[in-house]
Formats: C-alpha cells, structure tokens, sequence
C-alpha cells in the first residue's frame, strides 16, 4: 500500500456469536498480511491505531477457537478483546426481574421441555446474558471509543510508521452477527442500544452499523431454525424501527444508522459455493473500508446520499372496501452490499492463476506471468482472449452484486434509485479507456441499474482489482425467502420460544395486499368479538373463547394482527357475532357506534409521527381505522331501522358508556407502542346485560323504551313470515326462527319472504327489518335448501 492523501476513519468492530467471529478472523488476517508503506506490516493487532476489537459469546471463547491456522495465533481474539464472565441461567430464570419480560423462565422452560444443557440454543438466552454483562459491555465500548477518538497519528508511532492518515470527525461502529443463530442474533439489538448509549454518554461522535446475516448463512444449524430465528429477528428489527419513527425520534432504524442485510443468494442471482463464502466477503470488505482509502472514503460520501433513500416507505393499500384505512407503511430502512475481488497468484514454473474472489478454484490457470515492472493484473487482462475477458469481467460484476435476495418486481418495496457500483483499479482513468465499454455490457440486467452508474476510483491494495457494490432502500417484505421463513417461524414456534422478549409487540411482516387484506378481515372479526363480549382476556394476555363451558385462546392481540386467527376459531367467532347482531335493536346498534368511537378515540389514541417529507400525521393503526369502518357499519344499520332516532340514541349511548360496557384488564398492553400515545385507555365490552330484551332501552329512556322493546320482542316472536322455495310456501315463521335458519343457511340473503300487508314476494336482504339477519360478507348458496 502507498501513503495517498485520504483519511481513514478508525472503527470498532463488534463481532457477535460464531458468524461475527469468523468475520473478524478474516479481516484481521488479512490486515496481518498487509502491506503498507514501504512494506511496512502490522506486527500487533493490539497496537494498530484504525481499528479496536471487542467479540461477544456466551461460550467458553476457547471451545470457538479451533480450526484457526496455527500459524496465524496472532490473529486470534485476546482475551481482554472478549466479553466472558461467569452466568448461571437457571439462577437468573428465577429471578422476579427477568421473569417480568424474559420468555425463559423455569416454569416455562419445563413447560417446553427444554433442558439446562440446550438454553444455548434459545434466542433469549444470548439477551439474558447480554443484560448480564452490560457493565463489562458498556465499559469495553467506552475504553475502545475513547481510544479511536483521541488518536493522534501525529503523536502515534504506529501511524508513523504505517503511513496511516486518521479522520478524527467521527467513529464507525461495525456490529455484525447472524440473526439464524442464537448468540447474535438475541444480542445485536441490545448490543446497538449500549454502543448508542455509550457514544452518547462519552459525547463522541459516531456512525453505528449493523450487518446481519440471514438464514442462508447459517452453518451447521437446522434449516427451519435458522429461517425462524431469522424471522424472529427481523420481526425485532421492524418492530424497532417503527418505535423510533416518532417526532421526537426520526432515526428509522432504532440504534443503527445503517442496517445491511446479506444471505447467500445476490442480486445476480449467484449462490456462494459454501456457507463460509459470505463471512469472508464480509471481511474482505471491512477490510477494504481499512486499507483502501479511496474506496472507502467514496463509500462514505455515497452512504451520506443513499439516505435519501432509506427514509422513505413502502406502502401497502387494502381496497376501497375499507374506506378510508391507510396504507401500512413498510420501512425501506435496508441495504445490503457486495464485494469482489480478481487477483492473481504466481507459480514457481513462471505462469500465473488468475483468481475471483468467492470462487474456490481460480478463473484462468497457466497464464504467462507479465514482465517486470508491470502492472501484474493489467498485463495478464491485456493477455487474454475477447472470450476469456469477458468472462472474468461478467464474473467479477456478478459476484460483486449486492448479496440480498430480493425480488425487484414493482409493489414489492424494492428502490431502483438507489444502486452504487464502485470500480476500485489501478489507474482508473487508462482502466475505464481500456475496459470501461465492455464493463457497461457485462452489468447485470436488473431494474434501474444502468451502465452509467459505474463509478472507477484508483485502488491502493496493490495486486487487486475491487469491484464494491451497494443496494440502498428496500422494505423486508421484497425479500424472496421471507414467506418461507414465516412458515417455518410459525411450526417452530410450537416448539420452543423464539423471541427475545415475552411482550415485544413485533410488528408484521407484510408481504402484499391479498396478505393484508386476510390480517384486516381478521382483525375486524376479532375487535367486533371483543365489543360484543365474546372474548376474554386472561392474565397471560391471551384472549378466550367460551364454547360449550371450555375456553379456547386465540392468541393475543399482537399475535392476531402478526398471524390472523385459526380457520376454527374465525369460524366459531363469525358465528357468535352473527348471532349477537341478528336482532334488530336500535339501541345494541348505537351503544356499538359509541363503543367503536371509545376504541378509535381513547384505547387506540394514535400516536403523531413524522414522516420521510416532514409532515406530521397521525400512526397508521390499523385497529383504529378498523374501528371507524365497525362504527361506519353499526350506523348503517340503525339509520335504517331507525332514522329519525338514530342521532339521538348515539348520545344517549355516550352519555351512558359507562353504564353499558366494562374494561378489559391489561388491554393497555395490547397495543403497539409505535402507534398509540402512551395515555391511552384500557379496551371496553358490552355488559351481558345488553343484550336482554329491553335492558338498554330501558337504561337510554326509562319507561317509553321499555314499553318499546317488549313490543318489539312480542312481534319478533309471532309467527307472520312465509318462505318460496322452487314456488312451494312454507312458514309462517318468526324473526326468530328465520334468524335461525339465516345462522344454518337455510335461508340466505337472495330468499323469497312474504308477510301479511305486503303485495308480493320480496327478496330478503331487500327489506330494511330484515337487514339485521345478514352481517357482510356472506356468499349465498346457489340453491338454498328447505326448512325441515
């Protein structure tokens, strides 16, 4: 390496679990094998004034050493670089502080089935023993942040004598983990809060990156597992950054500045050869940010500008039969990056490989090996055939892409801006004359990529070409693998617990609007379950269903708007509601318009949040605008039964709310915390008294609405209704036996009914006193069958 005039800026690199460590071993061998001015070479790791270590795992740190080269003990971790300590999980299950939020407890521990030796395996066992070493955290943070701030290459005898120009406007902070396996990924979160904490504390200005591996780089770890700890982690993730989108908070991605995410598979659609591929990518990029100044200084200038794009958000509409509800905003918070390298290695017979980078046998062998005093790479690329050339130039561009599956089909969240392609080559200005024409070619084909936007800066690790390439701005759901991910994060979660935090409100991942639209319909059923009193909440925060003197859980309220509800619960409660709004009462229709305002207004007070142009608006909350269509639909209904009266009966409901309905215990809880204001109030049910004959038209107006309603309930039981069917009368029927036979199917929307003091036959959703029988949607049966 040559002394150039750029600046590196120094970096704390944190290495989380098994992938961070095999991140870090990469990169400091290589800064071993360096050369840097005047062939000057790193002698301790210990010593070098750019970089600070600190590696965090739970295990013995020894057990994890194995199969590094014996001849490269310097590259191993030190042990005051390593977070260890002494940690009894069984003792900190049991303590009334962890039990408040831990998902690990001795209880439920027993309850799973999980034995001591396997709480390795758990998510929330790497953030039990992050919270407790916090105090050895923080104080490793704060030792090598003091240390990389207050560098003074000038005073620095190692700068000296490396050549090393340091920036001293601002640290970086590399945290890299894998969210597939367990020590990572239920610590990186945790671990980004203290790194923030400390800058904060110790005033240094800092830039906090995290780089998380998905499930396709996870090693000898199941494939389920790790695609449902992936999920699990990035559901953390999102939930997060949504919390941090307040007026008084914007950073879109909690305590992270910049948020990579990296898997197996790129852009390009090209796989790593082996699983080992992506860490020692990853360390040759962290080591290019290091040692090659002007790659990494054009890096930094480009990120300032891609966070334009990183601000911004994918939305997601549900039709027009939801009125006004909002989109739900998917944070386009991610980006991931690649990185390639060609190099060339030479024989003792002579004749030179020509090696890519990620690829386990070279590109070209035999080559002629250059001249003297040429550049050794441009000689043999000027070497080879137009066949050859192109070839490793396609190869290179490819493997360079950024490593994210993503599928950048439009409406997936996916930002076609936001591509950067850095060339780092020797000579850059004769490199571009003499290859930039068939770089252009040999670029991928993908959306708004185009050949322009390759960018040549000269290099200054001698031997390589580099070739750095950036994605910035998409939302998780454009990645191809998530689907997959919830499937197998859904079985697994029968298994074992998967958070890191038991009332963590993870916020869903939305793929598109058939997916939201399935979660809304759900989650509309549910709430008008709860206004009805047909669900309970239990102390575990699960809600329940009565049915035939046992209760069924359906989930909480974070797990109904993550997952839906079971195909035999949405029925049995799609039954129960039609059966509560069969009757029409005026008086149960406005106490439900007045309940529906109370859920909107005071239980889902909607939080204002500032949005990527600045404007203030309320959180989109999607029980809050459920809520609105639920009252929007309960008006309908008693304008029609009864339209001079309606407004009036609304606020004679208002005035009496307190009368009619009771609070459900710990509902505050239910709700997400980026959406809600913080004083918002528990959820309200009707009281079981609501619905006997003439209870609230007697508590709206005693006396007339009593006589009213057991007038009411005298004609709803005579028998004064007839039914057609293929032109054979049955009947006569009451309202309520029809009632029934609308809750069987037997007589649907589209029957023929005819009582005394009509003309003629009518259909029956036609009739607005019948309008009560029927709740939307519901598909009629194409022949309706007959009464017995």
């Amino acid at each position: 390496m040559t002394e150039s005039g750029y600046e590196v800026r120094p970096t704390l690199f944190i290495a989380l679990g098994n992938t961070g460590r095999r991140v870090g071993l990469h990169l400091r061998k290589r800064l071993l094998a360096t050369s840097w001015r005047e062939g000057q070479r790193i002698e301790r790791l210990a010593d070098f004034p750019l970089a600070r270590f600190i590696r965090f795992h739970p295990s013995d740190f020894q057990v994890w050493e194995r199969g590094l080269e014996p001849a490269q003990p310097e590259a191993c971790f030190r042990v005051d670089e390593i977070i260890s300590g002494p940690f009894d999980p069984e003792a900190e299950l049991d303590s009334p502080d962890v039990a408040k939020w831990s998902p690990l407890t001795s209880q439920t521990m027993k309850h799973w089935g999980i034995e001591p030796m396997k709480y390795h395996r758990l998510r929330g066992f790497s953030r039990l023993y992050c919270l407790t070493q916090a105090d050895q955290i923080r104080a490793r943070v704060r030792q090598a942040l003091h240390h990389l701030h207050t560098c003074d290459p000038t005073q620095d005898a190692e700068a000296q004598r490396l050549g090393l120009k340091v920036s001293r406007d601002c640290v970086n902070i590399v945290i890299t983990a894998s969210a597939a396996g367990s020590y990572g990924s239920g610590s990186f979160l945790q671990i980004g809060d203290l790194v923030r904490q400390t800058l904060a504390e110790q005033n240094i200005p800092g830039r906090v990156a995290l780089h998380l591996v998905l499930a396709g780089g996870a090693m000898h770890i199941e494939p389920e597992r790790a695609q449902a700890h992936s999920y699990a982690a990035l559901m953390e993730l999102e939930t997060r950054g949504r919390g941090y989108t307040t007026a008084q908070d914007d950073n879109p991605v909690g305590p992270f500045d910049d948020l990579y995410v990296f898997d197996t598979c790129n852009l390009a659609q090209r796989r790593c050869e082996e699983p080992e591929d992506l860490p020692l990518m990853l360390g040759d990029m962290l080591f290019n940010d290091l040692a090659n100044p002007p790659l990494s200084e054009k890096k930094w200038i480009m990120s300032s500008i891609h966070r334009q794009y990183t601000i911004r958000s994918h939305r997601v509409e549900l039709p027009e039969e939801f009125e006004n509800t909002p989109a739900l905003r998917n944070p386009m918070s991610y980006s991931s990056q690649g990185h390639a390298e060609l190099y060339a290695t030479f024989r003792p017979d002579g004749l030179a490989d020509l090696h890519l980078s990620g690829h386990t046998q070279p590109l070209l062998s035999g080559l002629m090996a250059p001249q003297e005093g040429e550049d050794p790479l441009l000689a043999l690329l000027a070497g080879l055939t137009a066949q050859d050339l192109r070839r490793v130039l396609s190869l290179w561009l490819e493997q360079a892409m950024p490593w994210a599956n993503l599928e950048l089909e439009p409406g997936r969240g996916t930002n076609p801006d936001g591509y950067l392609c850095l060339l780092s080559v020797p000579q850059p200005a004769e490199f571009r004359r003499l290859y930039g024409e068939l770089l252009s070619q040999c670029l991928p084909a993908l959306p708004g990529l185009r050949p322009n936007d390759l960018q040549f800066i000269d290099c200054q690790v001698p031997g390589r070409l580099v070739a750095s390439m950036r994605s910035s701005g998409f939302a998780l759901n454009a990645l191809r693998d998530l689907p997959v991910y919830l499937a197998n994060y859904r079985k697994q979660a029968q298994q074992r617990p998967l958070h890191v935090n038991k009332h963590a409100n993870c916020h869903p991942l939305i793929f598109d609007q058939a997916h939201y639209l399935a979660l809304a319909h759900d989650l509309r059923l549910y709430l008008q379950a709860i206004a009805l009193g047909e669900l309970t909440r239990n102390p575990g925060q699960a809600y329940e269903l009565i049915d035939e003197g046992e209760a069924f859980g359906i989930g909480t309220e974070p797990a109904i708007r993550q997952y839906g509800l079971r195909a035999p619960h949405r029925q049995l409660l799609s039954t129960r509601v039609q059966a509560r709004l069969s009757q029409p009462r005026p008086a149960l229709l406005a106490a439900l318009c007045a309940l529906f305002e109370h859920l909107r207004h005071d239980a889902y007070k909607s939080l204002r949040v500032v949005d990527e142009k600045g404007i203030a608006e309320p959180a989109c909350s999607l029980p809050r605008e459920l809520s609105a269509i639920l009252r929007s639909e309960s008006f309908r209904l008693l304008h029609e039964q009864a339209p001079e009266h309606a407004e009036a009966l609304i606020e004679q409901a208002r005035n009496h709310l307190p009368a009619f309905t009771r609070s459900i215990s710990g509902s505050k809880g239910d709700v997400y915390v980026s959406e809600v204001v913080p004083h918002h109030s528990e959820k309200l049910q009707l009281r079981p008294e609501c619905f006997d004959p003439g209870w609230l038209e007697a508590l709206f107006n005693p006396g007339i609405h009593a006589a009213q309603a057991a007038a009411q309930h005298a004609r709803d039981s005579q028998a004064r209704y007839h039914l057609n069917v293929g032109g054979v009368e049955y009947g006569p029927y009451s309202f309520l036996e029809l009632q029934h036979y609308v809750s069987t199917g037997q007589i649907t929307r589209q029957s023929l009914l005819w009582r005394p003091g009509l003309s003629q036959w009518f259909v029956a959703e036609t009739q607005a006193e019948l309008a009560g029988l029927f709740t939307p949607p519901a598909a009629p049966p194409s022949e309706p069958p007959m009464p017995g």
